[in-house]
Order: C-alpha cells, then structure tokens, then sequence
C-alpha cells in the first residue's frame, strides 16, 4: 500500500477532523479528508512537491485522478466527466507577466533564462486542457442549477528563477484547498436527499494561464441558455497564520446572492471566525468569466489583498504544512456554502419570499452603471432586482411598481406593471425601469420599488444624486493604488460632454514621463479601451510607453478639450508606485 493510499485512508485519524459545527444530525466538511487530499495532489509518496502547472503533461494523470475521486464521491447519484478544452497558445509564448493571475514584474529572475519550450526543445506539453466536473440533478428538471467550484492547476512563477517545465508547482492553498472543499461538498450533498436544483461540482484547468478553464465553460454555458442559479467559486481559503478570517468578494449585480451568503452565516455563526461580505471587481478567479457573460457569482477567500498576505503565493513553499490549523479555516469556507445551499432547498417547500434592497437596485446614466451623478435631461435607468428565497412562484403573477418619493415622503406613482415570469428557488429576476431626470430631481431624485405577489409586499428604495450642472470631468481614478505591478494598473475617467481628452503623467519634480490623446463621446465607447459605456480606462502601461519608473509617487493630469473649444480645463491625481 502506497503511503499516500495509506494517508487517504487514514485521513482524519491522522490530521484529527476538526469539523465546522452544524446542526444536529447533518454532516459537515471533514478537515482531515480534505487534508488528505492536498498531502495527495501536491506531494508524491517521499514527501517532495510535485507540479501542477497547467502545461505539464503529467497533469493528463492528475486529472484523471481527479476524475476518478469525484466519481467517488458522488456515487451513483450524478456522473463525473473529463470536459477537455484546446490550448490558447503554446507554452513558447505565455508570458507570466501577463498571466491574469501571474502578476509579476517583466525585470522578475523568471526571466532570466530562456525557455526551452520556446526553443522547440524536446520537452512534452500538453495542448488540450480538461475540466473535472461533477454533476448531481436536482429534483425539479429545469429549476437552474448551482456552480461549486475551484481550480485545479499550479504555478510557481513568484519562485526566483522558477521552470515550469521543470520546477514544482504544489499550489497548496493556491487552490488544493478550494479543491478540497469542492471535493468535500460533493461527498457530503451526495449523501443527502436531493436538492430541488441541480448542482455542478467543478475544478478548473488553466486558471493560472489566465482563466482558461472557467472562460471556456462559461461561454459555454451561456452559449447553451444553462440556467445558473449562482456561482460559488472558492480560491485560497486555507491560510491564515493569525485566526480564521474569510472574505466572501461579489460585485455589485451579485451582492444580493453575497447578502444572502452572509447571512446564513450569521443565522448560525461557526465559532472563532471572522466572515465579511466584500464588494469589488476582482475578476482574477474563475467567478470573474460567469460574471462576465451575465452569471450570478461569489469567491470565497482568505484574503483581498493576496500577495501581502500569503507569502507563499505562487511560489514552490506553497506546500501543505503550510494550512493553517489543520484545514480548520478551510472547513469553515465549505461550510458557508453548505449551509447556504441547505437553507435555499429547506425554503423550496415553503410559499414564494421575494426580496427586494437598496442594493439590488442597479442604476445607469446615460448607460454608465453606478459611475456618475445625473444633471437634468440625463436618462436614468434602474434595473430593479428581485430574489426569490422562497418556493418556486409557478408563474402567478407579481405587481411591481415604481413611485417617485417627493421631499415630503409622499408616493407617486410613475409605473405599475405584472410579471409573470416564475422565479424559481434562488431565482432572481431584473426588471428594469427608466426615467429622465428633471429640474425638479436636482437634489436627489428618489425611487421606491414596490413588489406584491398576493401575499406580501416588499419595498426597497433607491436616492439617485442629481446636479444643477456638472464638472468637465466627473470622476477620474487611478485603480490599484498603490501599483505594485504596471502591467494591472489603469487610469480610469468619465466626463459629462464630447471632448478630446490629454493624460500626461509626471513624477514629483515635474518631469514629464508620457503623454497620449484619447477621443470621448457620452454614452458611447470612445477608441481607447473602455470599461462600460461611457467610462474609459487607459492602461498605466500605454502612458508609460515601455518605461518602468521607479517607486514613488507620481502624479497624472486628465485635460479636456470640448467640441469646438481650443482651451480646456484639467484635473490632477496622485498616485503610489511600489515593488
């Protein structure tokens, strides 16, 4: 028997289970066999790292491996399948520096040697990629489904002089860890009675390329009309030297599944954890593609701020001494979608609950979304959400309505219509509604949303800023800030008319580092690379043509020429550069 046979089978007895508390009589995630699963995919049977990097050809057998444990796991109750997809380029011309979860810096020692794979060496690649995938129906064929999901792949690159055709790539935390828990989940809902949806249990290949993996089923998936409930992604949620701290990260078209996530947790809060709900665009994990083409989606994570926080970020020390607390952290994660997953399908039985919040009420100007403040004549769009908690709706029709609310508090009815589109369990249905602004919204201009489905009604109300006039330049920011990586960073604009548009960049004693004319139209996209209608965003690595200054901070002035005007006026912002 082999030692790492001889670990799995052990699994819990040897690490010691330190299972997250659950309600009497249900199952919860086994950190021991989650453990083991880590030891199995990141060590051989002498206890060395062993690689996962995407292109490696040994990855061929780690995946049908994989396979085989998710077969295990779910048993005759759904199928595991192989799902491969081609390569975007051979491994020559991938660059680390420009990998979506790379994040290096060009002057990085990975660079230091040539690539015999670039060479047309002899070394065997792989060309095709595979998805491991998990599937369990539901009990109720067409109601949606759910995505529990991870990556599988490695990288080292953040390892000074690091070989992908050579080098290890345990990739521990980054991501065994999510895989683990993927693992675990679809073990313990396999057991279980149906779920009224389906579930899909997924460990992506490529995401260290940039994604490659997940872009490619999503389009997929969106390609085919799936009908996703949610994606609950998991990245990196087993390290953490000080205490059990996870961050569950959503965007703002997602926050309410995010809200909902949040609090089942809190409904029955795990003991010595600290859980928050953050709202950001990351889009550097396998979530940020289903968002892309319209999904629903959450990460879990230890930590927004990953390179400052794990030191053992893609790098070979990524190994699985280094989980905290005996997978105790990680176990948690599992659990929050768990126990999210469990209070969804117990609420399938009872009538329909639709929800309805401030936060759910995504608001447009013009076409920019949640980017501006509006000035008289502007076009006001509210995409109105409503998440059912409850039984599926069936159809039966639904009154929603829209009133103005004037300074006095008092209603008026702007739109009242019916919907009769069944909202399934988890369901969530936008509907949207517009306005132009008027001279008398200068202030605030605020809209009440009112839903009635027969049996109770729900409000949730939106203030939208509304301006006499406006400035040249509405916003304008640099994001990150500080940079630590050019390649990641961009200035990002909107203005209120048409204009030509300078950005010039310049250090703390004036000198002048790049400059670079950009075209702006209201409403449309503009020619250089844009973001959403009406917002820009000019990449720091343009400006900078090619140069790499060094730490410090900087300065950038946005100047706008209007239609017709020879002088413009002009805005400054500061930034930090760090390496």
């Amino acid at each position: 028997m082999s030692a790492a046979l001889l670990v799995l089978i052990l699994g819990a007895g040897v690490f010691g289970s330190t299972a997250p508390a659950g309600s009497a009589g249900e199952s919860t995630p086994d950190t021991g066999r989650m453990l083991a699963t880590i030891r199995h995919f990141s060590e051989d049977e002498a206890g060395q790292p062993i690689s996962r990097f995407a292109y490696r050809i040994e990855m061929n057998a780690l995946e049908d491996d994989l396979r085989a444990r998710m077969a295990e796991a779910i048993g005759e109750r759904g199928t595991a399948m192989l799902w491969p997809f081609p390569s975007r380029q051979p491994p020559g011309l991938w660059d680390p520096t420009s990998a979506i979860c790379g994040g290096l810096d060009p002057a990085s020692p990975v660079h230091s040697h040539p690539t015999p794979w670039a060479a047309g060496g002899d070394i065997p690649f792989r060309s095709t990629f595979q998805n491991v995938i998990g599937r369990i129906p539901g009990t109720n064929p067409g109601q949606g489904k759910y995505v529990i999901c991870s990556h599988f792949d490695a990288i080292g690159a953040r390892t000074p002089d690091w070989r992908g055709w050579i080098d290890p790539a345990p990739g521990a935390d980054d991501n065994l860890s999510g895989t683990a828990a993927v693992l675990e989940l679809a073990r313990i809902l396999s057991a279980e009675p149906p779920l009224p949806f389906d579930l899909e249990f997924v460990c992506f290949d490529g995401e260290e390329l940039g994604l490659w993996g997940s872009d490619t089923l999503a389009h997929a998936d969106r390609a085919a009309g799936a009908p996703i409930l949610g994606v609950f992604n998991m990245d990196m949620i087993g390290y953490n030297p000080r205490s059990d701290s996870l961050v569950v990260m959503t965007n703002r078209s997602s926050w309410y599944l995010g809200d909902y996530v949040r609090e089942t947790e809190a409904l029955t809060p795990q003991p010595e954890l600290t859980f928050r709900l953050a709202i950001d665009n990351l889009l550097n994990s396998d979530h940020g593609p289903y968002w892309s083409v319209g999904y629903p989606g959450l990460m879990l994570i230890e930590s927004l701020q990953i390179v400052r926080h794990n030191p053992q970020y893609h790098q070979i020390i990524d190994r699985p001494a280094t989980i905290s607390r005996n997978g105790q952290m990680m176990g948690k994660a599992a659990n929050i979608y768990l126990k999210t997953l469990r209070r969804l399908a117990a609420a399938s039985t009872a009538a329909p609950e639709l929800r309805v919040s401030e936060t759910d009420l995504i608001v447009s100007v013009n076409g920019a979304i949640e980017s501006r403040i509006a000035t008289p004549g502007d076009d006001i769009t509210i995409e109105a959400g409503i998440f059912n908690t409850g039984g599926d709706t069936e159809g039966a029709p639904i009154s929603v309505s829209f009133f103005l609310i004037d300074n006095a508090g008092a209603r008026h009815l702007l739109e009242s219509r019916v919907v009769t589109t069944p909202i399934r369990t988890g369901g969530h249905l936008r509907v949207p509604f517009s306005r132009e602004a008027t001279a008398a919204d200068i202030g605030a201009m605020t809209i009440e949303m009112e839903v009635d489905d027969g049996s109770r009604i729900s409000t949730a109300r939106r203030a939208i800023p509304v301006r006499g006039t406006m400035s040249r330049v509405v916003s304008h920011y640099m994001a990150p800030n500080p940079v630590r990586t050019i390649e990641q960073a961009a200035i990002t604009y909107e203005l209120s008319l048409d204009a030509t548009v300078r950005i010039t960049l310049f250090d703390m004693h004036g000198a002048e580092l790049g400059k670079q004319y950009y075209r702006y139209e209201v409403g449309t996209r503009a020619t250089n690379t844009a973001t959403g209608t009406g917002q820009n965003r000019v990449e720091l690595r343009e400006l900078l043509a090619g140069q790499s200054p060094a730490p410090g901070i900087y300065l950038y002035r946005i100047e706008v020429f209007p239609d017709g005007e020879v002088e413009g006026n002009a805005v400054l912002g500061k930034f930090a550069i760090l390496h």
